[in-house]
């Protein structure tokens, strides 16, 4: 009850969604993760490495993995989900070079 209060006398803008322009903020453990996963897709696609979809399937998966490590960032979710978040983060980028490098497709 006491939690609630609190929750009603803060101000409208600390519930604010954060815009959509703004840079996605991430954790310690899943940033460089996840910059590695986004620039590996990157030059994945221009070097003919991986197909369009291929491409647009690994963006989704990291876009999943920064989901989740934007509510890291605001200390919306626990621990063991943090792990979760560093070993998707760290799985994606793995999984972004063994397509780029002629894993299993």
């Amino acid at each position: 009850m006491r939690r609630l209060a609190i929750l009603l006398l803060l101000p409208p803008v600390a519930a604010a969604p954060i815009p959509a322009t703004a840079q996605s903020v991430v954790g310690p453990g899943v940033g460089p993760s996840l910059s590695d996963a986004r620039n590996g897709i990157r030059e994945g696609r221009r070097s003919g490495q991986l197909t369009r979809r291929e491409a647009r399937d690994l963006r989704r998966q990291t876009g999943r993995v920064d989901d989740l490590a934007e509510r890291q960032a605001i200390g919306g979710i626990t621990d063991s989900e943090r792990r979760f978040a560093e070993s998707a983060a760290a799985a994606t980028s793995g999984l972004v070079d063994a397509r780029r490098y002629g894993g299993p497709r």
